[in-house]
Formats: C-alpha cells, structure tokens, sequence
C-alpha cells in the first residue's frame, strides 16, 4: 500500500487501510464458512459508507487522486484479509499455535 501514495494522498490511504474489516468478514465468510450478525454487517456498511463520501469529496479536491492509488489499496487490503483468515483458519484452528509462535515464525 506505500505504493499508493504515488497516486492518493495519505489521509485516503488511512482511511482506506482502517476499513480492513470489510474484507475480512467478506473472506472470512468463503475462506471459513463464517457468519455475523446483522449489526455487525450494518456496522461494516456504515463504515464502507464513510469512507467513500470522504474519498469522492478527495477526489475533487486532491490533484494526487487517481484511481491507481486505489486500486493499488484494494490489492493490499484484500492481501490483509487473505493473511488475518488464513492465520486464524490454519495455524490458530487447527495447528492450536499461540500468538507467540505465529509471530515468531
């Protein structure tokens, strides 16, 4: 995502690496068969939400906007989400590693 800032500005990268959590629940449901409830999905929308008014007002407004940047973001987010459920499905589920032997290793 330090690619990015070629193309955005920082604060649309921030933001943008904040809303992990919508990916991850998207992964997590194909990768490990998970469900949320539904205030959790509404609070994942209110967030998507957020950051897409504040990305459009950046758009107009920032000449280091391109859609690039944001593709580039949508990459490493996406990589986030892969690695935070495949470290929970793999080696916390069914291996039973702690958290310090998943850091160290």
């Amino acid at each position: 995502t330090n690619w990015s800032l070629t193309y955005v500005n920082y604060p649309t990268r921030i933001l943008a690496k904040s809303s992990k959590v919508i990916p991850v629940m998207i992964v997590g449901m194909f990768v490990q068969g998970r469900y949320y409830t539904k205030l959790e999905y509404l609070s994942a929308f209110v967030l998507a939400l957020g950051i897409a008014l504040f990305t459009m007002g950046d758009a107009f407004d920032s000449p280091r906007f391109d859609i690039r940047g944001l593709i580039l973001i949508s990459i490493g987010v996406f990589a986030d989400a892969m690695t935070a459920n495949f470290e929970e499905a793999r080696l916390f589920r069914l291996h039973q590693c702690s958290q310090a032997e998943v850091i160290l290793y």
